[in-house]
C-alpha cells in the first residue's frame, strides 16, 4: 500500500508494555477480587492459541493483555504504529465513545513497514476484558503478492512495457482529460527474423526495441506492447499536427543497427497514427492507427502514415481480398505468363521471365499490384513462390523437349520472403528434381533492392542456390544504390538494366553513358546483361551499340500465356526445321 500513518493517541504506546517469555501470556494487570477468574482464564487461553497477534488495551492505551504472537515476534509489535488514513477517523470516533460496543476494521502498519488487516472491538463493558480487544493479522506477504499479481497483469512479460488492456485503461482516462494521439507500429518482416535467428532473437530483438521505444518518449507518455511485434504508444496533450513528427522521432531511435547472435542486424518499422479527433475511443483509435499503418506499408516500409477517413473503406477491400487470395491459393486459381527475352543481335527468344497472374472467379484477372504486396505482408507469397517455382520449371522443360531448344532458359522471380524463407533450397531442389529441367537452364530473378537487405543471410542463401547450378539475376539493377565491392561478393550470373534507363536513352549523353557504363561493369564482372523495357527500334539499336547481351520490352513481346508462347516457340521451329 502506497499511503501516509500517524500515530493513534489511543495505541502510540503499546510496546513498552510488551514483556514474558516464550509459551506464557504476557499481562501488565493482576487479577483482582472482581475479576471473573474463570473468564480471564478461558480468554488467556485463547489468545495463547491464537495465531494472529491480538491485544486487550485499556482506555489510556496501555496493554492489558497481549497473545505470545504479539509479544514474541518483534516485527507484529505495533509500537509507532498508525491506521490507514480512511479508517482513522471512524476508529477514533469510535473510541471516543467509550460506553458504546462497537467492531471496526481497520488497516495498519507498523515501523518496519510490515502491514496488518485489523479487528478492534470494544468489551470494556465486559468484566472479563475490560477493553478494546484487537485483533490484526499480518498481511504483509499476501499485499506483497498481490501488487507483485497485480504489477504482472498490467505489464507485458518479456519486454516490460504495459500491455494492451492498461494501455486502453489509460488511454480512455486521458480522453476524459484532453485530446490525445495513438501510435501504431510493428516491426518489418519480424518473421523472418524468427524464421532465419530464431525465436530467442526475435525475443531479443523486441526487448531492445522496446527499450528504446521507452527512452524515445515523456514521462506523461504511454508505451505498450499489444502482441507479438505489435507497439502502440499513448500520448497526451497533444495536437494532430504533432503526430508525425514525434512518429518520425521515434523510428530514427529505434531503427538503429544492433548486434543479434553475433550479426549485425538494422530494423525496418512502420507506423500509423491517429488523433482523438478522429475516434471516441480508444478501441476506435488503435484501430485507426492500425489502418494507418497498413496503407503506409502498401506504399513502402519505414515511414509515419496519419489516419484518414475512407481508410476503413480501403481495409473493408483489403480484408475481402486477402481471404479470396487464401481461396486462390487453396484452389489454384492462378496462371503463369511469360514474356520473352530475345537476343539483341538475333532476336532469337532465349529465355522467357514468368510472371504470375491471379484469374479470380469473381474478380476476373488481377494485377500483380493488388495482390502481390498483400501477399508479402502476410507471408502467403511463400506458398505462391513454391507454386510458381515448381509450374514455371515444369513448362520450360515441356518446351524444351518439344521443340529442341536446349538452351531456353526459364527467369522465376524471387521475394524478399522467399529468400529469407528456410524452405527455400528444398523448394529448388524438388523442383529440379520433379521437372528434370537442366540446373543451368533456371535463372531466380532478385531485385537489387531485396538483394542488399540482410546482405549476410542473402550472400548464404545465393551461394546455395549457385551451387545448385542456378543462375542469379539481379532485377531492376541500377534503382537499388550497391556498390561494387557488394557485386563482387555476390554470385551473379546476370544484371538487369532497369527499364527506367533504357527509356530515357537519346535524351542526353548523361542517360547513354549510364547504361554504357552498365554494360561495362557486368563485363569486367563476368556477367551477361538484359535491358529491360525496350519499347523503339531506336533503343535497340543503342543498346546493340552499347554491347547489351538481352533484351525484354514490349518491341518484341508483351506477355502473354503459356499457349501464346508454345504457339510462337512451335512456328519458330517450324521455320528452323524449313531452313
Amino acid at each position: 500500500m502506497e499511503y501516509s500513518y500517524r500515530e493513534t493517541k489511543k495505541v502510540g504506546r503499546l510496546s513498552k508494555h510488551f514483556a514474558g517469555r516464550e509459551g506464557k501470556l504476557v499481562t501488565t494487570r493482576r487479577a483482582g477480587p472482581g475479576d471473573p477468574i474463570a473468564s480471564a482464564k478461558r480468554l488467556r487461553e485463547a489468545l495463547q492459541a491464537s495465531p494472529n497477534a491480538l491485544w486487550v488495551v485499556g482506555k489510556r492505551g496501555e496493554v492489558l493483555l497481549a497473545s505470545t504472537a504479539a509479544a514474541l515476534d518483534p516485527r507484529r509489535q505495533l509500537a509507532g504504529d498508525a491506521i490507514h488514513p480512511e479508517d482513522r477517523e471512524k476508529f477514533q470516533s469510535a473510541l471516543a465513545e467509550a460506553r458504546r460496543t462497537f467492531s471496526h476494521q481497520a488497516r495498519w502498519r507498523n515501523l518496519e513497514g510490515r502491514e496488518f488487516h485489523a479487528t478492534l472491538t470494544n468489551f470494556e463493558a465486559d468484566p472479563a476484558i475490560a477493553g478494546i480487544l484487537i485483533d490484526a493479522r499480518d498481511v504483509t506477504e499476501e499485499t506483497r503478492a498481490e501488487q507483485e499479481l497485480r504489477r504482472r497483469a498490467e505489464l507485458d512479460a518479456l519486454t516490460g512495457l504495459a500491455n494492451r488492456e492498461t494501455l486502453l485503461q489509460a488511454a480512455e482516462k486521458a480522453l476524459e482529460g484532453g485530446p490525445i494521439g495513438i501510435l501504431f507500429f510493428d516491426v518489418d518482416d519480424f518473421k523472418l527474423v524468427n524464421n532465419s535467428l530464431g525465436h530467442h532473437a526475435g525475443d531479443q530483438l523486441l526487448v531492445v526495441l522496446a527499450g528504446r521505444l521507452a527512452g524515445a518518449l515523456r514521462q506523461v507518455d504511454l508505451a505498450s506492447r499489444q502482441s507479438g511485434d505489435e507497439f502502440a504508444v499513448l500520448l497526451t496533450g497533444v495536437g494532430e499536427d504533432e503526430l508525425e513528427s514525434i512518429g518520425q522521432r521515434i523510428l530514427a531511435a529505434m531503427e538503429q543497427p544492433l548486434e543479434l547472435l553475433g550479426r549485425t542486424v538494422t530494423p525496418s518499422l512502420s507506423l500509423g497514427a491517429a488523433h482523438s479527433s478522429s475516434g471516441d475511443s480508444p478501441e476506435s483509435l488503435i484501430r485507426n492507427a492500425d489502418l494507418a499503418l497498413m496503407k503506409g506499408r502498401s506504399s513502402g516500409r519505414g515511414r509515419v502514415t496519419l489516419y484518414e477517413p475512407h481508410m476503413n473503406a480501403n481495409l473493408l477491400e483489403r480484408l475481402e481480398l486477402e481471404s479470396e487470395l487464401r481461396e486462390a491459393i487453396e484452389k489454384r486459381q492462378f496462371e503463369l505468363f511469360y514474356q520473352p527475352i530475345v537476343d539483341q543481335q538475333t532476336l532469337e527468344i532465349l529465355q522467357l521471365e514468368a510472371l504470375i497472374r491471379w484469374n479470380s472467379p469473381t474478380r476476373g484477372m488481377v494485377s500483380p499490384l493488388k495482390f502481390i504486396p498483400i501477399a508479402e505482408e502476410t507471408g502467403l507469397i511463400v506458398p505462391i513462390g513454391a507454386w510458381v517455382l515448381r509450374e514455371g520449371m515444369m513448362q520450360a522443360q515441356e518446351w524444351r523437349l518439344r521443340h529442341g531448344l536446349e538452351n531456353l532458359t526459364i527467369n522465376l522471380n524471387l521475394s524478399t520472403r522467399q529468400l529469407l524463407d528456410p524452405g527455400l533450397l528444398d523448394q529448388a531442389r524438388e523442383a529440379l528434381f520433379d521437372s528434370e529441367i537442366p540446373a543451368d537452364r533456371v535463372k531466380l530473378e532478385i531485385t537489387e533492392s531485396v538483394m542488399m537487405e540482410n546482405l549476410d543471410e542473402n550472400l548464404a542463401k545465393l551461394l546455395e542456390l549457385r551451387k545448385m547450378g542456378l543462375g542469379i539475376a539481379v532485377d531492376d539493377f541500377g534503382t537499388g544504390y550497391s556498390s561494387l565491392a557488394y557485386l563482387s561478393r555476390l554470385p551473379l550470373s546476370t544484371l538487369k538494366v532497369d527499364r527506367s534507363f533504357v527509356s530515357r536513352l537519346g535524351e542526353s549523353d548523361q542517360d547513354d553513358a549510364i547504361v554504357r557504363s552498365i554494360v561495362g561493369l557486368a563485363r569486367s564482372l563476368g556477367l551477361t546483361v538484359t535491358c529491360e523495357g525496350v519499347e523503339t527500334a531506336y533503343q535497340l539499336q543503342r543498346l546493340r551499340e552499347f554491347g547489351c547481351d538481352f533484351g525484354q520490352g514490349y518491341f518484341f513481346y508483351k506477355p502473354m500465356s503459356a499457349r501464346d508462347v508454345g504457339s510462337i516457340l512451335e512456328e519458330d521451329a517450324m521455320m528452323r526445321r524449313a531452313a
